[in-house]
């Protein structure tokens, strides 16, 4: 799983995931784990412009469903067996993940999905019914939930990858580990990812875009310096902070509780994160 891990090929004569979704390079020879809130729209990006694939509008609406629709060669279901085994396991291939400290990702994650693009997504939807129901109360998707709720329901939410009830953690909050599993790909920090970008521009060999493509971010920029230390943004809906027109910064809007739930919750990240050389 580190840096230092064992190789393992596949375990199955067909792809699952999360092996079917990793990203591959034909041409410069890269292999992806994509993680959603890990810069996961920029990586892509990068690599799919690299490969110079005749121009598709898709391309540039939602390069994620774009990826899972069209057939070009860039995911390892594509693959037969044996090749998305050579992928993974042959040494001159190179395979690389982002980690980030889950704190600041689940943030993050909170921000874009039930706070900049309210309503937009249907696995937001999932996590609204179950904290009301779980109060026996009827879902109010317009109201939605706080930050506090939201981490108390990833607390007490099953992490299993595949299940058919409402407590399956979503990819935009499922633990790391589970994303990269046991294979052998070089770690770098969300926080670094400047190493990575110039190890991706060496080997591509060309400048790349290195713009991190995440609304959410940029509007916490903009305007986290509006926010009074003083306020308990994790017991806000995202309409008062609509109304407010300011997010928090991310320590603004943990309790020292919530940064335990979160710690206990995602340790086998926390794990991994630390152990990434700065």
């Amino acid at each position: 799983m580190d840096n230092q891990g064992t190789i393992h090929v596949l375990s199955k004569r067909s792809l699952d995931w999360p092996e079917c979704d990793y990203i591959v390079s034909p041409s410069y020879g890269i292999v992806y784990c994509p993680i959603p809130k890990n810069a996961n729209t920029t990586l892509k990006h990068i690599l799919v412009e690299a490969e110079k694939l005749p121009y598709d509008e898709n391309l540039h609406i939602n390069i994620h469903n774009y990826l899972d629709t069209y057939k070009i060669g860039m995911t390892l279901r594509e693959y037969s067996y044996e090749k998305a085994s050579d992928f993974l396991t042959n040494s001159i291939y190179f395979k690389f993940c982002i980690i980030r400290d889950p704190l600041t990702r689940l943030a993050s994650a909170y921000f874009n999905k039930f706070i900049v693009d309210p309503l937009e997504w249907p696995f937001c939807r999932d996590v609204i019914a179950t904290v009301y129901e779980r109060g026996g109360f009827r879902p109010d998707y317009e109201k939605s939930i706080t930050f506090q709720q939201f981490i108390q329901y990833l607390y007490f939410a099953d992490e299993q990858v595949f299940c058919t009830d409402k407590l399956c953690l979503d990819l935009h909050w499922r633990p790391q580990y589970l994303f990269v599993g046991n294979h052998h790909f070089e770690l770098f920090k969300f926080e670094n990812i400047n190493k990575l970008f110039d190890k991706l521009q060496a080997r591509l060999g060309h400048p790349i875009n290195k713009s991190v493509k995440n609304p959410s971010l940029s509007l916490l920029k903009e305007q986290q310096s509006l926010a009074s230390l003083n306020e308990r943004y994790d017991l806000f809906y995202p309409f008062q902070f609509h109304q407010a027109n300011f997010l928090p910064s991310v320590e603004q809007l943990y309790t020292p509780e919530l940064k335990e739930l979160v710690r206990a919750k995602y340790a086998k990240d926390i794990e991994i994160y630390n152990s990434i050389e700065d």
